[in-house]
């Protein structure tokens, strides 16, 4: 048995791997021993998706020194790749959301195709410079309210050689990477082959977060995953976005800050249902069930303390989606929840969870932890088989002034479905003289929560990736 397989199934089976484990503990994801010149596909990959809207240049975040939040997550990029030891080599890709089309083609498109850094690196920091200096270009961004589960299905299809979520509607044709692709811009060309399947492939996501928390997904979205559950005679293991309850649980965030009085607020986002004023909505959202997922957890009686705001502001309140017109228009308005002086300033989980339901990107992720992605194998006697290859997804949850609780609460259970079940959660704050000097490991499967002032770092190998065949895959899920 392939030594890939015969891991795979040793690790979803639950079986005993102490010594091997023991020994890659502290082996980080760039130093896996693989020399500068070795063939590509026995380096690992690293797929970092930019999530290149709008909200990467939000001024509110209030980023230091002058620089954009974008430009300090690309020169993040190239800076811990820069400090690679020379005789170190990885794959690296550029992946990111198309910026033309409608509003709603919200799909992703290949920046740069996944090849050994050194070998490209001119290529490849020509690249990030583009996009640093061109940050508010609106061909390198697109509207702040766009899906994360449209992009990570896109980065499914571009390792699987599949046609790209909307037949490439969207795609600026000037800064995709043809190399990408079978066919511009409709069906992507898949980097892997058998003899990468041995190879570790991570996807580092690097979000950045919107003023109203993320984007709901689409039933549309929900129907292309439940489509690749049903390949294996199975349904997805948790309700996707379209129902009305029973997704994935995500940790639940909160932000507290100091009010103008003396009392500690956590804002929990824009209401889901509309109302004619503030104190109907104050009443209404107590344990109401069609309230979002932030507002039903934390407002689950009238002694929760929540209400909403009176604030006339445009960032408190939205009425785009709300009936009505003058005196009789309603409105979404933004709910906050009093937890008294006594409350913590900052913004971390608070140990509860939440119902994901309305979000695909944790069951994304999920799924090519589990699944992985096919590729297909041609085997001595001619004949192709379809295996499978794992891929394991981190995600870099990037603010200064403006995080948001549910932004982080998925990007936590993003990288908690992608690649293990740490709990440790680390935000850094380092002096901006040193803002990404040093190469760091991020603690395994979870966001790093990242202040002005930190770097992009080395992660941690979880566990071997491995291939598999598809008919084999649904059977050894299930026997975990």
């Amino acid at each position: 048995m392939n030594n890939c397989f015969r891991y795979f199934l040793i690790s979803l089976m639950g079986l005993t791997m102490t010594p091997f484990l023991a020994l890659a503990e502290d082996i980080d994801l760039f130093a896996s021993g693989l020399t500068a010149g070795s063939a590509s596909s026995s380096l690992p990959n690293v797929i970092f998706v930019l999530d290149n809207t709008s909200n990467w240049s939000r001024q509110s975040q209030k980023w230091p020194e002058g620089a954009q939040q974008g430009q300090s997550e690309v020169a993040a990029i190239k800076n811990t790749l820069a400090a690679l030891p020379p005789d170190v080599d990885l794959n690296v890709g550029l992946f990111e959301y198309t910026t033309l089309g409608t509003a709603n083609q919200d799909g992703g498109y290949v920046r740069f195709d996944l090849q050994p850094y050194k070998a490209t690196q001119g290529a490849f920091n020509a690249t990030l410079d583009e996009i640093y200096e061109g940050i508010n270009d609106p061909a390198e961004k697109r509207n702040s309210n766009s899906s994360l589960s449209n992009l990570v299905a896109d980065v499914y299809h571009y390792l699987a050689g599949e046609a790209q979520i909307f037949n490439g509607a969207g795609t600026p044709s000037a800064l995709a990477d043809a190399d990408g692709y079978a066919m511009p811009w409709g069906r992507f060309a898949s980097p892997l082959n058998s003899e990468s399947l041995c190879a570790e492939t991570y996807i580092i996501f690097i979000g950045n977060p919107d003023s109203s928390g993320p984007e709901t997904d689409t039933t549309s979205n929900s129907s292309v995953l439940a489509g690749l559950y049903a390949e294996f005679n199975m349904n997805p293991p948790a309700a996707l976005a379209g129902a009305s309850s029973g997704g994935l649980s995500m940790p639940q965030y909160q932000t507290v800050s100091v009010s103008s009085g003396s009392s500690n607020q956590v804002d929990l986002g824009l209401s889901a249902q509309c109302y004619l004023e503030p104190s109907i909505c104050s009443s209404a959202i107590v344990a109401n069930p069609l309230e979002t997922a932030e507002v039903e957890g934390a407002c689950v009686d009238a002694a929760a303390g929540c209400f909403c705001s009176t604030s006339n502001k445009t960032a408190d309140r939205r009425k785009e989606d709300c009936p009505g017109n003058g005196n009789s228009q309603q409105y979404q308005y933004r709910v906050f929840q009093s937890v008294g002086a006594g409350g913590v300033d900052g913004h971390a989980a608070t140990g509860a969870e939440i119902d994901g339901v309305a979000y695909n990107f944790d069951d994304w992720t999920k799924f090519l932890k589990e699944f992985g992605v096919p590729v297909a194998v041609v085997d001595d006697d001619g004949s192709t088989e379809i295996y499978r290859s794992q891929v394991t997804t981190y995600t870099v949850d990037v603010y200064n002034a403006k995080p948001n609780a549910l932004h982080s609460s998925l990007l936590d259970s993003a990288a908690e479905q992608g690649g293990g079940s740490t709990t440790e959660l680390i935000k850094f704050n380092l002096p901006s003289s040193v803002f990404f000097s040093s190469l760091e490991k991020i603690t395994p499967t979870k966001p790093r929560h990242i202040n002005p002032a930190i770097n992009l770092n080395v992660i941690d190998q979880p566990f071997i990736s491995a291939k598999i065949k598809a008919n084999d895959v649904a059977a050894i899920i299930a026997s975990r």
